[in-house]
């Protein structure tokens, strides 16, 4: 049986995504942790369920099945986010698309949540 890490690799291979080493950059500078384009308390809050992301910045376009995010890692983010943010994802928006990249959930709960919640920092 293959290790979790090589099975994240493949099946990222399968969808013809780069391995967590190879993560795409946003193009031009990637975005930190403390850039305001995406809050630091999202990703506070995403960063303890990707195991593969290590000590890297996150950049809006980096995939987060290729970090290590799988299915029951979806479900405990989900759970906290909606209790950090205080808010109920409609059920038609927990799909892939909604969990691909960090830009692309930050959008999601972005959307969705007041601007008064959005930084808490």
């Amino acid at each position: 049986m293959a290790s979790r890490e090589e099975a994240v690799v493949e099946s990222t291979r399968r969808r013809n995504r780069p391995p967590p080493g190879d993560r795409p950059r946003a193009k031009g500078r990637a975005v930190s942790l403390t850039d305001t384009e995406i809050p630091s308390r999202f990703l506070e809050i995403l960063k303890p369920h990707l195991p593969y992301a290590g000590s890297d910045d996150l950049a809006p376009t980096d995939d987060l099945a290729a970090l290590g995010l799988d299915s029951m890692g979806v479900v405990r983010l989900l759970v906290d986010l909606e209790e950090n943010y205080e808010l109920d994802l409609p059920d038609e928006l927990l799909t892939e698309e909604t969990f691909a990249t960090v830009g692309s959930l930050w959008a999601t709960v972005a959307g969705h949540v007041g601007a008064e919640r959005i930084g808490g920092e």
